[in-house]
């Protein structure tokens, strides 16, 4: 019949050595993308739209103005490219970015038009 595999060692890959396990680092000429907002443009943001929520209602044309649980919007969305500037940073409350980001009634009978 078949030959007995008792004491005997199974072919198995030699084991790694530590040299092998150790990532590669990134060569430092590399540009990390992240998403932390540098403090000084946080700062020229708050100031420029003066601590409160940029949203501007698109049928009646009327400001939020909101204080409250004020965030960073990003115009062009971070995720798809956007890039941390001064033009494509904005304030919005909180409500107002949930609502931006995940649309609205009239985004689905508009066909999908950005109406914000």
């Amino acid at each position: 019949m078949g030959e007995s595999l008792i004491g005997k060692e199974p072919d198995l890959p030699p084991y790694p050595t530590q040299q092998q396990q150790e990532p590669t680092p990134p060569p430092t000429s590399a540009v990390t993308r992240t998403r932390h907002i540098p403090n000084q443009l946080k700062d020229r943001i708050y100031q420029r739209d003066q601590g409160k929520c940029h949203y501007r209602d698109p049928k009646i044309q009327k400001s939020c103005d909101s204080t409250y649980h004020i965030e960073f919007e990003h115009k062009y969305p971070y995720s798809l490219g956007g890039e941390h500037t001064e033009d494509n940073l904005r304030l919005y409350c909180r409500n107002h970015n949930r609502f931006r980001y995940y649309g609205n009634v009239s985004n689905f009978f508009s066909g999908g038009k950005e109406l914000l």
